[in-house]
């Protein structure tokens, strides 16, 4: 946690006052499973989020890559029968 300029006790904090969640899907998380996000420009910490959501925000950090993303997914999505 060096890396991202916090101690063991901020991140603690950071866990207590996300009520135990990810901050981004909002599931629950184990303290040992929860990763430090964080900005890999400026390398300022965001949050805390779980596995899952910490590889997608690696992937998907440029918002124009989320917005197409998101315009592709509903260009394609499947309208259900009424």
């Amino acid at each position: 946690m060096y890396l991202y300029g916090i101690t063991l006790e901020d991140k603690k904090e950071m866990y207590e006052k996300q009520e135990h969640r990810c901050s981004s899907c909002k599931k629950e998380m184990t303290f040992s499973g929860c990763r430090v996000d964080h900005n890999h420009e400026t390398g300022k910490t965001r949050d805390l989020l779980c596995h899952r959501c910490n590889i997608l925000v690696g992937f998907l950090e440029n918002a124009l890559a989320v917005e197409g993303l998101k315009s592709y997914l509903r260009k394609h999505e499947e309208v259900k029968d009424e």
